[in-house]
């Protein structure tokens, strides 16, 4: 009985180690260097880097992207347009008290931030809104799949000639 005792002392004794933050191998079947290189990254995008640096890196990266790089990519401006509807990033186009509509979907969604930013700006670049358009600009709606009370959504945004700007 004292030898069960022990055992099951030292059982209890040694468990409570393993209980620490950091991956802890079972000595009989996982290896010490089985950890190399898996460490966790929660997102492709690097949650503590501030919102206004995160297009500097990376390729295309803040001024060296230009709508024509997509033109040239696709061949053409009707190109490119046709796979934005094709992929559901823009379902439609309106016009609100003479203020352009973009509508956009899911697929629109998606995108980061930064393809988001591009987007609006190739659509700027094709149909020239912030210089042509009376108001100088043009809103953003989200028309969801799933809709049921939204007529071609809700607003989610606007595009001037400062950029995208999302709530």
């Amino acid at each position: 009985m004292r030898v069960l005792a022990l055992i099951c002392s030292a059982f209890i004794l040694f468990t409570t180690l393993e209980a620490q933050a950091s991956p802890k191998p079972w000595y009989w079947s996982w290896w010490p260097s089985h950890w190399h290189k898996q460490d966790f990254k929660p997102y492709l995008n690097d949650p503590k880097q501030p919102h206004n640096t995160q297009w500097q890196n990376g390729l295309y990266a803040g001024q060296d992207w230009h709508p024509e790089n997509w033109i040239q990519a696709k061949g053409s401006i009707r190109a490119v347009l046709d796979g934005f509807y094709d992929n559901n990033v823009i379902k439609g186009q309106d016009v609100d008290n003479d203020i352009p509509v973009l509508i956009v979907g899911d697929g629109f969604m998606r995108l980061s931030g930064q393809d988001q930013r591009r987007v609006a700006d190739f659509i700027n670049y094709v149909f020239q809104v912030t210089t042509t358009a009376p108001a100088g600009m043009y809103s953003i709606y989200y028309d969801r799949t799933d809709k049921g009370i939204f007529g071609r959504g809700a607003p989610i945004g606007t595009y001037t000639d400062k950029g995208l700007s999302l709530q």
